[in-house]
């Protein structure tokens, strides 16, 4: 799906945007949103030079997600977004909007710090595998495999888990890779149902 010359990409979480340039490089049209972002850092779609271009929006990725129409993306990314305080029933949310959004076929592709970080367990439990690291702190919710493949398994049909470590010495972290494609109405439906009996 992604080898063809339309290729839409959302972007979830976007920080300052390095990674929406890097896909828009690469000819991607690329819409990021970004809660913390400031208005002067938003505007219009803007070229990379290329068939690709790029634009970031402030705001919370629900909304973002149900703003835009249905079946209108290619691709879904994010990268440690999934790992902000979310609830199991919020991602579940979550991913049934990414599934609104995206083609049937399209791909949801994300990385996650993994239950196997340096960091997991750390400071206070908030429920399963999520941890305020320090007091009145971030919390953040760590992805097993098992958690990737259950929280996208209703809409979503698995096409690739891989972990590994980044970052520092003095500050690694262990990502979690994942790519997922979006089954078709009917198939979701049938799954949804199968599970139900």
């Amino acid at each position: 799906m992604l080898g063809g010359r339309t290729r839409d990409l959302l972007e979830l979480g976007s920080g300052y945007g390095r990674d929406a340039v890097f896909f828009a490089r690469h000819g991607f049209r690329v819409q990021g949103v970004e809660l913390a972002l400031e208005t002067g850092q938003v505007g219009a779609p803007r070229s990379t030079g290329g068939e690709g271009s790029f634009a970031l929006v402030p705001g919370d990725a629900q909304g973002f997600l149900e703003r835009q129409p249905a079946h209108s993306a290619d691709a879904v990314y994010s990268n440690l977004f999934y790992n902000m305080d979310f609830t199991a029933p919020e991602h579940r949310v979550l991913f049934r909007s990414v599934w609104r959004v995206l083609r049937p076929g399209g791909l949801h592709l994300y990385s996650v710090r993994s239950t196997r970080d340096p960091w997991f367990g750390r400071g206070r439990s908030k429920g399963k595998d999520r941890y305020e690291i320090e007091p009145g702190g971030i919390t953040l919710h760590f992805f097993s495999r098992a958690y990737a493949d259950w929280v996208g398994s209703a809409r979503f049909s698995p096409v690739a888990r891989a972990e590994a470590r980044e970052g520092k010495s003095d500050f690694p972290v262990r990502l979690l890779y994942v790519v997922d494609r979006a089954r078709g109405a009917r198939a979701s439906v049938r799954n949804r149902r199968a599970r139900a009996l």
